[in-house]
């Protein structure tokens, strides 16, 4: 009999008469940062499979993070191979490292930042590391997509350009570091220009700063885009005009601020 205890981030298999035999899954969390194949990510669904040596095997699939199947050896727990799926975010984009082009950033399930290292030799991709409640909490509804990866001295930021905010690497966690917030619906709809004024990495009202639309209706769903110098540039809505916000300044934890009232037109398309 096998048990799925998602919340525990464990598998354990019981005798028919009730006695754990095995319990599957090393850490009870992915370490921040790394990866541990020998630990889920939220084990959710179960299959059993005899081989032909007459070896039953277990399969795991997994809900978050990298939404992987797994086999597991029902003789020893031991982990046998795994299988990456599909990642179901990869049609928002991905990110590459300048500094370090053989690794790549993508959203993954639940919440996670996954980190795949791609030999282009041989064409193999791996999972390298992940990190919980990044692509979350405040940001979720702004919908995470198209990541750039920009520098700042050694540090490393996240750009995404669908939602229009910013994460900065701290250690072993990414943060949120700046953003054009949108809050409420409808005509109670506003947005506010945040940057982690106090470094916490979380989004408090204090924090925020009113937004003057300007052009009208930026940002948009698609389009924008993050440039090298943390500006972001996109094209109005129903013009043929590119509109660029570029950091005012930089505060003391590395965070860019905007000002409300920083666009300024960078040119006119003669085409569009």
């Amino acid at each position: 009999i096998y048990l799925a205890d998602a919340k525990a981030n464990r598998v354990h298999q019981f005798s028919t008469g009730g006695r754990l035999l095995h319990t599957y899954g090393r850490l009870a969390v992915q370490k921040s940062g790394s990866y541990d194949p020998e630990s889920f990510m939220v084990p959710e669904k179960l299959s059993c499979w005899r081989d032909a040596d007459g070896k039953d095997r277990l399969i795991v699939v997994e809900r978050h993070g990298l939404d992987r199947v797994s086999e597991w050896s029902a003789d020893d727990g031991k982990l046998i191979r795994e299988w990456l799926s599909a990642q179901t975010f990869a049609n928002a984009g991905y990110a590459v490292d300048p500094r370090h082009p053989d690794q790549f950033y993508i959203q993954g399930h639940g919440g996670w930042l996954i980190r795949f290292r791609v030999d282009y030799t041989t064409g193999a991709w791996h999972a390298e590391a992940v990190w919980p409640d990044v692509c979350t909490g405040r940001f979720e509804d702004q919908h995470f997509g198209f990541p750039r990866m920009i520098y700042r001295g050694d540090t490393r930021y996240l750009a995404w350009s669908r939602g229009n905010f910013i994460y900065r690497e701290s250690g072993d966690r990414w943060l949120p570091s700046a953003a054009i917030l949108t809050v409420g619906q409808g005509k109670e709809r506003k947005r506010y220009i945040w940057h982690d004024e106090n470094g916490d990495g979380q989004v408090q009202d204090e924090e925020y700063l009113p937004y003057l639309t300007t052009p009208p209706a930026n940002p948009r769903y698609w389009g924008d885009s993050w440039l090298d110098d943390f500006s972001l540039v996109a094209i109005q809505e129903g013009r043929a005009d590119v509109w660029r916000l570029a950091p005012a300044s930089f505060d003391k934890h590395g965070n860019p601020i905007y000002a409300p009232d920083g666009w300024k037109k960078l040119l006119t398309d003669p085409v569009l």
